[in-house]
């Protein structure tokens, strides 16, 4: 009858032991499921607010283009001006072409015009919104006396494509002189309106 109880005792304790095993493991599983689908509600909520955010911005942009238009078509003739004053490309044949004749236009001669960066460069990428115009850095060399150099930098001063004169460098006298100035003028890159996707973490 004691060997009976005895083994009927061992069999209940290795059933308990089963029992909480299994709930052990149940447990560890439950918490594992739940961490991970805690995880995935952060993160579809973490999409859903930049679909939100993406839709946002998009409808305002829509809403924005009559606008834009209409403000556009009202420029008018200055359409042309602003285009030659801040063109999408560095275009520095047009660079060239407006030295030349600013040159003629303020009576010096022009020995040479290069460029000193990448501004002969005629592909450029779309640029984010709001980029900054980027400067087109360049060089020129003129034999001309003061009061023509004086002409000269008024002129460029008022020419419709911005143009920055950072260095002056004279040699000669006030009546025959030999100037080289290095300058920069700039262009905009067009914006960049491509679909963009974004990584959620």
């Amino acid at each position: 009858m004691a060997k009976s109880n005895d083994k009927h005792a061992e069999t209940t304790n290795a059933t308990v032991t089963v029992a909480v095993l299994i709930a052990g493991v149940s447990v560890i599983i439950g918490i594992v499921a739940a961490k991970n689908m805690i995880s995935s509600i952060n993160f579809n909520a973490r999409v859903l607010t930049a679909k939100t955010k993406a839709k946002k911005q998009l409808d305002a942009n829509l809403a924005a283009i009559p606008q834009l238009l209409d403000n556009y078509n009202a420029l008018g003739d200055r359409k042309q001006l602003i285009n030659d004053a801040l063109p999408i490309e560095p275009d520095f044949p047009q660079i060239v072409s407006l030295m030349e004749r600013l040159s003629v236009t303020s009576g010096v001669k022009m020995k040479s015009i290069d460029p000193t960066g990448t501004a002969s460069a005629t592909t450029v990428v779309g640029a984010p919104g709001g980029e900054a115009p980027v400067p087109v850095p360049f060089s020129i060399a003129v034999d001309t006396n003061y009061g023509n150099l004086l002409q000269l930098l008024k002129n460029i001063e008022l020419s419709a494509r911005p143009i920055k004169v950072t260095t002056i460098s004279v040699g000669g006298t006030p009546n025959a002189m030999s100037v080289s100035l290095e300058l920069s003028s700039f262009y905009q890159p067009p914006a960049d309106l491509t679909d963009k996707t974004e990584t959620i973490q």
